[in-house]
């Protein structure tokens, strides 16, 4: 089915690739010649067949690094984040490698201007290529054409969820054609025993094992079966409700580890990038603001009694206590450490009030992630009461802990903040930090720096009492 045409996309896609390109360096060409009024003998040049040749070589070379990263395999369930990654990353590859190829040979003097030029039209190029393809591609797959047929291999909980999971993301293009069980049932193409003969009669594209825990005995038929046939096999594991979407094995001896909570971050390089990126910004925000967050603090002063500074306890990375600094915002009260503040809390002050409407209250948490106790973006750090008590009635939880709370989060941009939902919290933290990357903390950012404001009520503290 699906496998027939693949080879022919691919191809497609690559001889596109190469097309744009040959496109990018004509556009270059053209810019710096035909408009910069450089038409001299360099400018015939580049038009000759040696040139053209070493345009070609580059352009192969850098589809075959397309292929290498994997860019060219199925793009069904994979983010579009990932193109853009990966397509400038091999494009200053490919644009080093030529000129280190021109420094060495002197085959031809390009400038270094029209060198970045090239690697800048090409990637754009590209990425809007691959951007315009998923497009197509998603709009067909939802009316049916470019589909995946799989059999699923059990009929429980698993396979129901696997089931829905389909019909929830059509873009993705998979069409279920049956199910096995284990025993006879209606609605089924017939029970595991009629798995290799099905295979052999049919032209399924995938089989997905679906088995439940208790079923676990069929597994190897299925596997065998599956084989025999050549039919590609995927598995849903029984414990699939307990690990992330990033699992990783290890090898000991014939033994398989599986790492069921592997997270992005628990990389040296990318934890170190996440870690310079929250200095550098802190640092740059602590200074350009200064002058507000002296004028808060002065207002802070003059409009209650008590600090500036609301200083709490909070649970962060590794699951330790640490202190979070915010500007008080309400009355000095006994309830601080064990209570929520809520919509229109009349324990605000006015200008508190106004501070927590348009969250400057929060600013100080910059010095908390100079001093690393904190990020710019990570889940938000609850107080230890809450902690004790999420841990005992919320399944993982704790596994927040293991990265470093943040001032902006998954979970705030969407309205989960104070007195929310703490298990739709979790489920938006724990997404987070299973598919963390550098530019989803960006994104998250500026979607924060355009809703400073949230759905709190400005409103008058109450009489003062004796």
């Amino acid at each position: 089915m699906i496998r027939r045409n693949q080879g022919l996309i691919n191809a497609l896609s690559r001889i596109l690739d190469v097309l744009l390109l040959f496109v990018a360096y004509f556009v270059v060409t053209f810019i710096r010649f035909d408009q910069l009024g450089e038409a001299t003998q360099s400018a015939r040049e580049v038009w000759t067949a040696s040139y053209l040749t070493m345009v070609g070589v580059y352009a192969l070379f850098t589809v075959f690094l397309y292929y290498v990263v994997g860019l060219y395999r199925s793009q069904r369930i994979q983010s579009f984040a990932r193109d853009l990654r990966l397509v400038p990353l091999v494009n200053a590859v490919s644009t080093l490698a030529l000129i280190t190829f021109l420094y060495l040979t002197r085959f031809a003097d390009f400038s270094r201007w029209a060198l970045f030029f090239n690697f800048a039209v090409a990637t754009i190029l590209i990425i809007l290529k691959r951007g315009a393809t998923r497009i197509v591609m998603r709009r067909l797959r939802r009316r049916g054409y470019n589909q995946k047929h799989v059999l699923v291999v059990g009929t429980g909980p698993l396979a129901t969820e696997y089931a829905e999971s389909i019909a929830d993301n059509p873009a993705y293009g998979f069409t279920i054609d049956g199910y096995l069980g284990t025993q006879p049932g209606a609605d089924q193409l017939g029970t595991i025993a009629d798995l290799e003969e099905l295979l052999a009669d049919s032209d399924f594209d995938a089989v997905i094992v679906a088995l439940e825990v208790s079923e676990a005995g069929e597994l190897q038929n299925v596997i065998n079966s599956c084989e025999k046939q050549g039919v590609r096999t995927f598995i849903i594991p029984f414990f699939n409700d307990y690990t992330s979407s990033h699992l990783e094995v290890e090898n000991i001896g014939n033994c398989k580890l599986i790492n069921i909570r592997s997270l992005p971050l628990d990389d040296p390089a990318r934890a170190a990038l996440k870690r310079g990126f929250d200095l550098v910004v802190a640092i740059l925000l602590v200074v350009l603001l200064s002058w507000l967050l002296l004028l808060i603090a002065i207002g802070v002063k003059l409009t209650s009694r008590g600090p500036i500074l609301f200083k709490q306890t909070r649970v962060g990375w590794g699951g330790k206590p640490f202190t979070m600094y915010k500007f008080r915002s309400m009355r000095v009260n006994d309830a601080a450490d064990t209570a929520w503040s809520t919509d229109s809390d009349t324990r605000r002050t006015k200008f508190g009030a106004l501070l927590r409407k348009l969250s400057l209250d929060e600013f100080p948490q910059l010095f908390n992630v100079i001093k690393g106790d904190m990020s710019l973006v990570g889940p938000r750090p609850e107080i230890p009461v809450f902690v004790e008590e999420f841990t005992a009635e919320i399944p993982l939880y704790m596994v927040k802990h293991q990265v470093r709370p943040g001032m902006t989060g998954w979970a705030q941009i969407h309205g989960l903040r104070g007195d929310t939902s703490i298990s739709k919290r979790i489920r938006r933290d724990i997404w987070y930090l299973e598919n963390w990357t550098f530019d989803l903390d960006l994104r998250i950012l500026a979607r924060t720096a355009f809703r400073m404001t949230n759905t709190e009520k400005i409103v008058s503290e109450p009489a003062k009492t004796k």
